[in-house]
């Protein structure tokens, strides 16, 4: 599910603040990762690591959409998926 960048990370913990728009670019500044995700791309890097995506982040009416559980994923977020309920579950740590 494609969701907007901002408002996840913020359900995640991330200050607004931390969460900073660039030419295409968010980089997101969650403790100790840096995660930056480009519009039109499906690799993210994180801390200067290259991590291949299931999609590509797209940008659509001014807002910045990435799938919610590849940006869990890049945040360290746990995630799991309950298939007879059909209920994603993520955990800060």
């Amino acid at each position: 599910t494609m969701v907007p960048v901002r408002y996840v990370a913020e359900a995640f913990g991330v200050s607004k603040s931390d969460i900073l728009f660039s030419s295409g670019t968010v980089t997101i500044f969650a403790g100790s990762r840096t995660v930056q995700l480009t519009s039109g791309s499906d690799k993210a890097v994180v801390n200067g690591t290259t991590i291949k995506m299931g999609t590509k982040v797209v940008i659509k009416d001014g807002r910045t959409y990435a799938p919610v559980g590849e940006v869990a994923r890049l945040l360290g977020i746990s995630t799991a998926w309950d298939n007879t309920t059909k209920t994603a579950t993520f955990t800060n740590k």
